[in-house]
C-alpha cells in the first residue's frame, strides 16, 4: 500500500473511498468534515491528520478506531469533556 497521503475535502470524498473498500486511512489527511456520521467500523486512521475534522460526538467504540490520529489540543479537550472529564 502507498504511504502518499490522501486528501478527502468532504465527508462525501471519504464515503467514496469506504465505498469503495478502502479501510486503512494511514497518513490521510482531511481537508474538513464531521465524520460523526459515518460507518467507520474496521477503518484505521493511524497517522491520519483529523485537525480539521470534528469529532465531537464520537463513542468510545469509535474512538478506538481513531488511536494514533493526530488531533488538536481543542478537539482533545472536546472529547474528553464529552466522555465525562473535566478538562482544566
Amino acid at each position: 500500500m502507498s504511504t502518499t497521503p490522501i486528501t478527502c475535502e468532504t465527508p462525501a470524498a471519504l464515503r467514496t473511498h469506504l465505498s469503495q473498500g478502502y479501510r486503512h486511512f494511514v497518513k490521510l489527511a482531511f481537508a474538513e468534515g464531521d465524520l460523526s456520521n459515518l460507518d467507520l467500523s474496521g477503518c484505521r486512521f493511524k497517522d491520519a491528520d483529523l485537525r480539521a475534522c470534528e469529532l465531537s460526538e464520537l463513542s468510545l467504540q469509535q474512538a478506538k478506531l481513531f488511536e494514533g490520529a493526530i488531533i488538536s489540543h481543542e478537539q482533545a479537550a472536546q472529547i474528553m469533556t464529552a466522555f465525562g472529564f473535566v478538562v482544566a
